[in-house]
């Protein structure tokens, strides 16, 4: 590797002696970087150039071949910053998309909790996810959801059945559960087991939230 005109003309004489007519050069800048060049040695025949300006033919060879690796450098941290910035940019409109479709969402889970038909469905839906974690057993034992629950789950679904459909008397209550019993089926099909309980226990707690009555009995002593 060479750093300086002495260390060239060093290398140049060593292939000289070898009846060489090129010199395989690794030159390398402050920064550390390296690349190889081919200096080709002047023609033997032709008058021996003066001594000192050699070495300064040699020092201007040196010092271009280190001004174009600074400026292959320049070139290379502009291109890592450039795709840096639009990776970046990517990724925030990524996330601004993703925040506005949960928004689009939210809007329309908004919009259509506005009707009786809405709630009633999702109340169903509600309550059918209750059933069937209340089918999943260990032998004799209910694991996610226990007898007194689903229980409460449907006094609370039955009380949101009879709350709306007294504000929109068309709904017709068979074919809407038989729809949101389909849909409840297919997305507890999909619940990874380990998310079961979790699952289930969110069903039960979003249907007697809703509920316009209490799940709970009490009575006087």
């Amino acid at each position: 590797m060479v750093s300086n005109a002495a260390n060239i003309e060093e290398r140049v004489n060593q292939v000289k002696r070898k009846g060489g007519t090129s010199v395989p050069l690794l030159v390398s800048n402050a920064d550390g970087k390296q690349r190889s060049v081919l200096l080709r040695l002047p023609n033997e025949r032709a008058p021996a150039p003066n001594k000192n300006e050699y070495q300064e033919k040699l020092a201007r060879e040196l010092a271009e071949q280190q001004r174009k690796m600074k400026e292959e450098d320049r070139q290379h941290r502009e291109i890592v910053e450039r795709n840096r910035v639009e990776a970046e940019r990517k990724y925030q409109d990524q996330l601004a998309a993703r925040d506005e479709r949960e928004r689009q969402r939210r809007a329309g889970l908004e919009q259509e909790a506005k009707f009786p038909f809405s709630r009633l469905r999702r109340a169903y839906g509600a309550y059918a996810i209750v059933q069937l974690c209340h089918q999943i057993r260990e032998g004799y034992l209910a694991t996610d959801i226990n007898d007194v629950e689903l229980q409460r789950a449907q006094a609370a679904a039955k009380a949101i059945e009879k709350a709306e459909i007294a504000k929109d008397p068309t709904i017709d209550p068979d074919k809407l559960f038989a729809e949101a019993d389909n849909v409840a089926r297919r997305k507890f099909s999909g619940v990874y087991e380990g998310h079961r309980r979790t699952y289930c226990r969110s069903a039960l707690s979003e249907l007697l939230s809703k509920s316009p009555v209490s799940p709970y009995r009490t009575q006087r002593p």
